[in-house]
């Protein structure tokens, strides 16, 4: 009887601690799907402000509670030429340590983020550091002991790997594959994505609502931004009315801490690209030194334009659900058959975002009211069943 009393208690608490395992708290409807295939569905930044910005407690599910995995746009290596260049590469070999080395030429000595790399299928993993150089001859560190995953495309003999890196404008970059003993990585070309018109709507969405102060002291001017709705934010345009000629030094302070600095001149608007970032409230510091403040005539903030894409099957309802602080983000495997989606992927809309109803008082009650009351009957209960046991063997022996 005691060991039945135990496994109920026992199956209770843990019943309780998973009520809501992953709550949601909005969501909204996706249109009729008239033709199975792949569909975009573009973040409004209505949408974004209700999610993490990484979109790991966003979920598309079916009518009947399931997920449907889904990829961003922007983990989609475009296929599009005009939307890459290739990267001269001045060396491509294996030194006598087993390492592939890489050296690609950035001959602008343009700001990048970004390299893609198109390797022919290969089923391993790999790690690799990244480093920069001016001369081709000093070389110094961007990024170490970053993953390439064991990957192919079934159909195809190649794909494109994306290696994400701080800011940098080096004229040379190398890339260092460790091998170890194994055969190296065949690696067919390296590319940079083009820039896009930062102020252009297929680009970048400007946020709605924010608002901001400002306060000039001894040298310096805080600008305290209200990110009304916390939308998503990776851009910032200030418009500068005056003076004529300046330069000055600037800071992107979020609650992570400095997020960017910059050396902004004059001009009619200043530009500032940023990790993407969604805090409430966030501020600028402008050093004036011996200037005068700078007249500004506004702010907006903006976060590049983002895509959701999916399967869908025809005559099946889906709607998207978001907002919930204990979703992690999920791993499809569809990330694995980015190549198979065509470029001219078909757009579907969305309803009204609404929110979603609360779970049963009951539910919550038993993970927060009841859960120490369950949990010291459970310990009774453990207890008793011990003593017991101990008992009966004290008998038997």
């Amino acid at each position: 009887m005691i060991r039945k009393v135990f496994n109920w208690l026992l199956i209770c608490i843990l019943a309780g601690g998973n009520v809501n395992a992953q709550n949601f708290l909005h969501r909204t409807r996706v249109d009729s799907v008239l033709k199975t295939g792949f569909y975009e569905i573009n973040v409004t930044p209505a949408l974004s402000a209700l999610t993490r910005t990484d979109f790991s407690d966003l979920r598309i599910m079916d009518t009947k509670g399931n997920p449907v995995p889904y990829l961003l746009g922007s983990e989609i290596a475009m296929r599009d030429s005009a939307q890459f260049t290739s990267l001269f590469i001045v060396q491509n070999s294996v030194n006598d340590s087993g390492h592939s080395v890489l050296i690609v030429e950035n001959k602008k000595k343009e700001k990048l983020d970004e390299l893609y790399l198109r390797i022919k299928n290969a089923a391993v993993n790999r790690t690799l550091g990244l480093s920069g150089s001016e001369d081709g001859e000093h070389w110094y560190s961007i990024m170490e002991n970053l993953n390439l995953e064991k990957r192919f495309i079934q159909g195809k003999d190649s794909f494109m790997e994306k290696i994400t890196f701080p800011l940098s404008g080096y004229h040379f970059f190398r890339i260092i594959i460790y091998n170890g003993k194994n055969d190296p990585l065949n690696i067919l070309s390296a590319y940079k994505k083009n820039p896009v018109n930062l102020l252009g709507v297929d680009s970048v969405l400007i946020n709605p609502g924010s608002t901001y102060t400002r306060r000039d002291s001894t040298k310096t001017t805080w600008l305290n931004i209200d990110n009304a709705g916390r939308y998503h934010v990776n851009y910032i345009f200030i418009t500068v009315k005056g003076p004529r000629f300046y330069r000055r030094q600037l800071d992107v302070i979020t609650r992570e801490g400095l997020v960017g600095s910059f050396l902004v001149s004059a001009d009619s608007v200043i530009q500032l690209r940023l990790p993407l970032f969604n805090d409430s409230a966030f501020r600028i510091r402008i050093y004036n030194e011996d200037n005068p403040p700078l007249d500004i005539a506004g702010i907006s903030m903006g976060q590049s334009a983002e895509k959701i894409i999916a399967y869908l099957e025809a005559g099946k309802s889906y709607e998207l659900e978001m907002t919930s602080a204990e979703a992690t983000k999920p791993n499809y495997d569809l990330v694995n058959f980015k190549e198979f989606i065509p470029m001219d992927v078909k757009g579907i809309g969305l309803s009204e975002i609404v929110s979603i109803p609360s779970a049963t008082p009951s539910g919550i009650g038993l993970k927060s009211f009841w859960l120490w009351p369950v949990l010291i009957l459970v310990l009774v209960a453990l207890g008793l069943f011990t003593f017991r046991l101990t008992r009966e063997m004290a008998k038997r022996s």
